[in-house]
């Protein structure tokens, strides 16, 4: 939750004052690209429940990202992370 109270507060400063400037629309932009990295790393968390992943997600205001490279690629991650695992608890199981 600590993570969680940090990006909000992070994207609560940058959506607030968007419309004062590109600089603070570049700003909210690198907020994404940091969320969208951080999702990349915990997607590979066996044990993260998809409500977490989602929370995190939708945390930011659309335009906080240019593309969905990023969230498509920590999903994308996600999924393929779960599927492996669920195929290595029933490996033992059909063997």
């Amino acid at each position: 939750t600590t993570t969680t109270t940090t990006i909000n507060m992070s994207v609560d400063k940058y959506s607030h004052d968007r419309h004062e400037g590109d600089s603070k629309y570049s700003k909210l932009n690198r907020v994404g690209k940091l969320l969208d990295d951080y999702l990349a790393e915990v997607a590979r968390d066996t044990h993260l429940p998809i409500s977490k992943l989602r929370v995190l997600a939708e945390m930011l205001p659309d335009t906080a990202r240019s593309c969905h490279d990023g969230l498509y690629g920590a999903i994308d991650t996600y999924l393929k992370v779960k599927l492996y695992s669920h195929v290595n608890e029933l490996n033992p199981i059909i063997c």
